[in-house]
């Protein structure tokens, strides 16, 4: 690093060429301009030099004893961003009003954070990384999370038969996950999966806490009498609704050649059967569920035993009219009039697939 004739340190980067020069205001900045300085500053700046700065604004400041805690815990108990602000401050932008809150809220949690460890670090090691045999478990509590079904964990944990280090780790891996989801996502995705995790990393605690799981040194010891547990109340799985279910379905809206026009996906969730055409094979589908068909991604769930699939030929377009105005006797036969070979069912959807009819 080198200094100008003000004094100011300017930040050398490698991309400098390809990211322009660092921004520096003598103003009150908009909202665009910061996200887009803190952008800049993602690229150019690493944890350690933007914890620097954010001491160094602290220094400028005057508050002795918030500089000594702050020198105490360290980088890591910081987020990167205070830095980045800090340093806009120091080269002389007057930021939004949030801005100032964030770096207030931000050295507060960070120094809370750190009072913690303080206090967790005689209870146990931070534990490492998961190992691919929970991977599994670890799979299922994500979709929990992800969906906001608000499922309750612990039959998952005790299925898998955790320990306390593993149930920890599961609680460090979704504080992690925390931190990324409020790093990259939007306000609104980042509120949703907080909380959902916050309610799963709860749910450990207590399983923790309440001694369902069993320390290795302990089970080889002589068998206890099992703990009576109080009985737990069945929590209500959440309804997802069908538009989030069907969110990330891949499907081919019109084909004006055969003049086919797709279904809403939505109309897909509950019903008893869906008929689909892949028009770049050619491929008529009918896949069927007697308890109601569900999407997850942009695959239909289905039953085998009662689904078809056929390769139509010539007679296509004879075929597909008699799909969409055909009655139920009309369509139980179509397959039987179909003459090439039964072709295996995926329920797989894609950009060439026209989504036909439902059937309640």
């Amino acid at each position: 690093m080198s200094r100008t004739a003000m004094g100011k340190t300017v930040i050398k980067s490698l991309n400098l060429n390809f990211y322009g020069p660092e921004p520096i205001y003598n103003r009150l900045i908009t909202g665009k301009e910061l996200t887009d300085a803190l952008t800049w500053y993602n690229y150019n700046l690493d944890h350690k030099e933007a914890f620097k700065f954010l001491v160094a604004y602290l220094t400028q400041k005057g508050d002795a004893a918030l500089v000594k805690s702050v020198k105490e815990a360290g980088d890591k108990f910081f987020s990167f961003t205070l830095g980045k602000v800090a340093r806009l401050i120091l080269n002389g932008a007057t930021l939004p009003a949030y801005a100032y809150e964030w770096i207030d809220s931000g050295l507060s949690e960070g120094i809370a954070k750190y009072n913690r460890s303080k206090l967790e670090v005689v209870a146990y090691k931070a534990p490492g990384k998961l190992n691919e045999d929970n991977a599994v478990m670890l799979g299922k509590i994500e979709d929990i999370i992800e969906n906001s079904t608000g499922e309750d964990v612990i039959p998952i944990l005790e299925k898998a038969k955790v320990s306390p280090k593993t149930a920890r780790k599961v609680i460090d891996y979704f504080v992690e996950e925390v931190k990324k989801v409020n790093k990259f996502c939007t306000p609104e995705d980042a509120l949703v999966y907080t909380k959902a995790a916050d309610e799963v990393i709860s749910e450990i605690a207590i399983f923790l806490d309440g001694g369902d799981v069993v320390e290795p040194s302990e089970a080889q010891t002589a068998p206890k009498p099992a703990p009576v547990k109080k009985p737990r109340k069945p929590r209500a799985k959440k309804v997802i609704p069908a538009e989030k279910k069907v969110a990330k379905v891949q499907y081919l809206k019109e084909f004006p050649e055969l003049g086919l026009t797709s279904i809403n996906p939505k109309d897909i969730i509950g019903k008893t059967a869906l008929w689909y055409y892949d028009v770049r094979y050619q491929k008529l589908v009918v896949v069927r569920k007697a308890n109601g068909l569900d999407v997850k991604g942009t695959t239909v769930i289905f039953d085998e035993k009662i689904s078809e699939s056929k390769k139509i030929g010539r007679k296509t377009k004879e075929t597909l009219d008699v799909v969409l105005k055909g009655g139920k006797i009309a369509l139980r036969k179509i397959f039987e009039t179909i003459k090439t070979g039964n072709i295996e069912v995926t329920g797989r959807l894609s950009e060439n697939t026209i989504l036909l009819k439902v059937e309640k």
